[in-house]
């Protein structure tokens, strides 16, 4: 039972009340492997009346209130009934139909478990002015089996949390409890040089993976196909060094073409036969054709988490446009956001970092491809169930954006608070898709809540040490910023092995190097 208003302390803040409750409901997560829970809120500070309110709802229910011996003590002092009186208290009635277990509590103030339980005695043998022998009876200590949990109390965890003391936690706290504190980032020192972020398992990214979530908000969302699982013969072709793709397709024919005067063609002649790599996952290869029909013709490729934007270099068209198999064998191969999904999408998790994701998780996601305008793609930021930015994602100044800022926000606000209040988890990062003649967003992706997902026109600190009270707030590229770095992802717009080659060397020596290892990149493998 939690309690909003307190008999001798200011009535807690609606932030305060939502995180004791989610406290209390991932402690009744352990509770209700052994009984049936329920959790109840009331505004009543004072027992009796708590007492009175449950027995109205459950008549015939026997009321047990566990409390520690603070707590105890307070339920029996006068100075919190009229006159200061017990007898007009209502404990009367309070002790005829409940009962009180008291745990004891040692420290400076209550004493020992020596004096507390002398003192809960002579309650019980009305010894005790104002106290009627017959409440005794349904008074009790609880016997705990560690002596050392007597020094146990909330300011206790606190400290400990604090303190990140892992210890205490993991021997007081149930893992349940203590996922929440983590996740809602409570109690935790502050540190202006550390950004500290919320608490990351393995299940808060698989919650992001695009099966998880897409099936429930397939409605705000494009149409897609995931397939799932995918052979091992695929997923050890998307981790193999180099390019090889299918002989017959439209992007070796381009490579061809480009090769017909290098030494690739030097291969041909002395009879080179190369292999078809999807000989080794041809159902796959022919199911990725057919749900590219289904879908229209053309698709966007994907895998868990994260779309091969940074190998839009290496398309012919600059687009993630793809309406062929080998399109997307070229796109997956050529991104470095690709190997993230595979080996590092549990770096910034705190159970099981070093483990990449199982191959029976790992899902090939096609998105009906549409032509979407860069200037209108937002990033938007939800921390402890709040929104609480929104940026835009391409780095070019829009000037009719400036106008529709009011709009923007709104937007995201009704897609977090109609649709996406429902995610699982309270910290987390989607992408919408804006159609402001429709007045509309469409949900685009889901990302965890970490280091690793792009803050966009952002700082993570700033993100974080938004106050709870502020609106979120909405970052467009101002006119005349020069966004620096180049265009975005350039840092992966051509092979490590081409950076190195183009040390010191002429603009037109490195292109025609450029040329040769593109036109022969299929041999490599």
């Amino acid at each position: 039972m939690y309690a909003t208003k307190n008999a001798d302390k200011d009535s807690k803040g609606p932030d305060e009340n939502r995180t004791r409750i989610a406290l209390m409901q991932a402690f009744s997560k352990k509770v209700s492997e052994y009984c049936n829970t329920h959790i109840c809120l009331t505004k009543h500070p004072y027992f009796v009346d708590k007492f009175h309110a449950v027995r109205e709802e459950v008549p015939a229910a026997k009321q047990i209130y566990i409390v520690g011996y603070d707590t105890f003590v307070r339920i029996l002092d006068k100075k919190y009934y009229p006159d200061q009186d017990l007898s007009k208290s209502g404990l009367e009635d309070f002790f005829a139909h409940g009962k009180l277990l008291c745990a004891m509590r040692e420290d400076d103030k209550w004493g020992n478990s020596a004096t507390q339980r002398e003192h809960v005695e002579r309650l019980a043998a009305g010894q005790v002015d104002g106290v009627p022998a017959h409440w005794g009876e349904n008074i009790a200590l609880l016997t705990l089996k560690e002596d050392d949990a007597l020094g146990v109390s909330s300011s206790m965890i606190r400290q400990a949390a604090t303190a990140s003391d892992e210890a205490t936690l993991a021997k007081y706290l149930t893992p349940e409890v203590r996922q929440v504190i983590r996740e809602e980032g409570l109690y935790g020192a502050t540190d202006t040089n550390e950004i500290k972020f919320p608490y990351l398992t393995r299940a808060h990214v698989m919650n992001c993976s695009f099966s998880r979530w897409h099936g429930k908000y397939k409605h705000i969302s494009p149409r897609a196909r995931v397939i799932k699982p995918l052979p091992a013969a695929f997923i050890q072709y998307l981790n193999e060094d180099g390019l090889m793709l299918p002989q017959d397709s439209r992007t070796m024919k381009r490579f061809e073409a480009l090769s017909s005067d290098s030494e690739a063609s030097d291969f041909e002649d002395e009879g080179f036969e190369e292999e078809d790599p999807t000989d080794a996952f041809r159902e796959l290869h022919d199911t990725i054709e057919r749900e590219i029909r289904a879908l229209g013709g053309a698709v966007v490729p994907k895998l868990n988490w994260s779309t091969p934007k940074d190998a839009l270099w290496i398309t012919a068209d600059k687009t993630l446009k793809c309406t062929s198999p080998d399109d997307i064998y070229l796109l997956l191969k050529s991104s470095d956001f690709i190997v993230h999904d595979l080996d590092h999408a549990f770096d910034d998790c705190v159970d099981g970092a070093a483990e990449a994701l199982a191959p029976p998780e790992v899902e090939l996601v096609l998105k009906k491809w549409f032509n979407a305008q860069p200037s209108m793609e937002f990033r938007c930021f939800v921390g402890a169930r709040r929104l609480v930015a929104v940026s835009q994602r391409d780095v070019n100044h829009y000037d009719f954006l400036e106008a529709e800022g009011g709009t923007l926000l709104r937007l995201a606000q009704d897609l977090y608070g109609r649709h996406l209040a429902t995610f699982p988890d309270p910290n987390f990062v989607f992408d919408m898709y804006v159609s402001l003649e429709q007045d509309r967003a469409w949900l685009m992706d889901i990302n965890p809540f970490s280091p690793t997902t792009d803050a966009k026109l952002f700082t993570w600190r700033e993100i974080l040490d938004r106050p709870a009270h502020e609106a979120p707030e909405l970052r467009l590229v101002a006119k005349g910023t020069v966004m620096t770095g180049g265009p975005e992802y350039t840092a992966h717009r051509v092979p490590l092995e081409l950076v190195e080659s183009s040390d010191g060397v002429d603009p037109i020596t490195f292109a025609e190097t450029f040329q040769r290892k593109l036109a022969t990149a299929v041999f490599d493998a």
